[in-house]
């Protein structure tokens, strides 16, 4: 665990404002961060949240000065992507007009953007015009998939693949990007979607519940941290097996 002034925090995805609002609201009420977002340093010393982004954003919207971060490794962690399955209908005829989005049959090459599946198992592959390897425009065609179906329809996430969507169903496919890539990104100043990266990692702490009084004060109070750290060392336990938690 580690604290990190929020100057020193920076982000690789947009937010979704009502999540914020509810997550601002928990954290509030509650008066503790119970979860710590996971974060990885980068080359210029910053650190990026890869998971919690909601959390970090709620903390600065609060009021705090700082947040306690589990800061990982590139080699503690995988990045994952979630899919979006999502009413099919009329939305989609302006992304297949959009002149900065091309579709195919095919990803020989494996570099697009997306696969899109319909109900009766057919595939598309979406790619940025004109296929471009430019990690600028393949991440503009990227919003602009995103961005077309989030704000306007219920979106929910899957893992794994699942089968066909089934009648009235289309599923978004997203590949996973690199850890180098959402590095770039974030030094780039640009973000990607919400809702689309996935963070895995092996030894992921919860129920830390920080104080929120510790993270707004003006001055850290590194005796009370010290102490915090001790009695969080008493109560850690190790759970192996596969645990079902509902938030």
């Amino acid at each position: 665990m580690q604290v990190v002034n929020l100057d020193r925090i920076r982000f690789h995805e947009e937010y979704e404002p009502h999540r914020l609002d509810v997550t601002c609201y928990a954290i509030r009420m509650e008066g503790v961060l119970r979860h710590p977002p996971i974060a990885m340093q980068m080359r210029d010393g910053s650190y990026v949240i890869l998971d919690g982004a909601h959390r970090t954003h709620a903390l600065e919207a609060l009021g705090c000065k700082r947040a306690v971060l589990q800061v990982v490794k590139p080699e503690q962690f995988a990045l994952e992507s979630w899919s979006h399955a999502l009413p099919n209908g009329d939305w989609l005829e302006p992304l297949k007009q959009d002149p900065q989005i091309e579709w195919a049959q095919e990803n020989g090459d494996g570099l697009a953007l997306a696969e899109v599946v319909d109900e009766y198992g057919g595939r598309c592959f979406l790619y940025p015009a004109g296929r471009t390897v430019d990690l600028e425009e393949r991440l503009t065609a990227w919003h602009r998939i995103v961005d077309s179906y989030t704000k306007k329809l219920p979106v929910q996430r899957f893992s794994q693949w699942s089968g066909n969507p089934g009648q009235g169903k289309v599923h978004f496919c997203y590949p996973a990007w690199s850890v180098q890539e959402l590095e770039e990104i974030v030094l780039r100043e640009r973000v990607m979607p919400a809702g689309v990266t996935r963070c895995i990692v092996e030894g992921r702490v919860l129920n830390l519940r920080v104080p929120l009084d510790l993270l707004l004060a003006s001055t850290f109070d590194e005796g009370r941290w010290d102490s915090l750290r001790e009695e969080w060392g008493r109560s850690l336990r190790l759970y192996t097996e596969s645990v079902f938690l509902c938030e």
